[in-house]
C-alpha cells in the first residue's frame, strides 16, 4: 500500500492572511482525522451509519517544547492579532508541504524562563496551497 498523508486527501484552499507559519516542530506531532458520519445505535446493537460528507476533516496537534522569546511571540501574535487570531485561516509548513490551517482551540504556553517556552496547539487543516 502507498504512503498517504492528509495533503493527498485535501482540496486547495486559500488562506484568509498571507502568513506562513514554518517553525520545525520540537516534539510530538499527531493527527486526527474523521469523515462526517452519523452512527445510529438499535437496542440490537444493529447500526445505521448516515455519511452526511465523504471528505475527510484532518486535525494535527503541534508540540513546540523549547522556543526562543522571538519564535514564541510569533505564535502569539498570530493567535491573538484580531488581523489574524483565532478566526483566521493562514499557511502552515508541514513535512515539506503547505497547507491552509486555523488555530483549533486555546492557546497555551508553559516555561522554565523568560526566553524558554513550549507551545502545544491543535491546527484544523483546511486544504492545500
Amino acid at each position: 500500500m502507498a504512503a498517504k498523508e492528509p495533503y493527498d486527501y485535501l482540496g486547495t484552499a486559500t488562506a484568509d492572511v498571507d502568513v506562513t507559519l514554518s517553525i520545525a516542530a520540537q516534539g510530538e506531532v499527531s493527527e486526527e482525522s474523521r469523515t462526517n458520519t452519523v452512527i445510529h445505535l438499535g437496542d440490537d446493537e444493529s447500526e445505521e451509519r448516515i455519511i452526511l460528507s465523504s471528505n475527510p476533516v484532518f486535525f494535527a496537534t503541534y508540540q513546540w517544547n523549547i522556543l526562543s522569546e522571538a519564535d514564541s511571540g510569533t505564535i502569539l501574535d498570530l493567535y491573538h492579532t484580531s488581523a489574524k487570531g483565532m478566526g483566521r485561516s493562514f499557511k502552515w509548513v508541514h513535512d515539506g508541504h503547505t497547507y491552509v490551517v486555523r488555530f483549533d482551540g486555546e492557546m497555551q504556553r508553559r516555561g522554565s524562563g523568560p526566553s524558554r517556552y513550549g507551545i502545544p496547539v491543535r491546527l484544523k487543516l483546511l486544504g492545500k496551497v
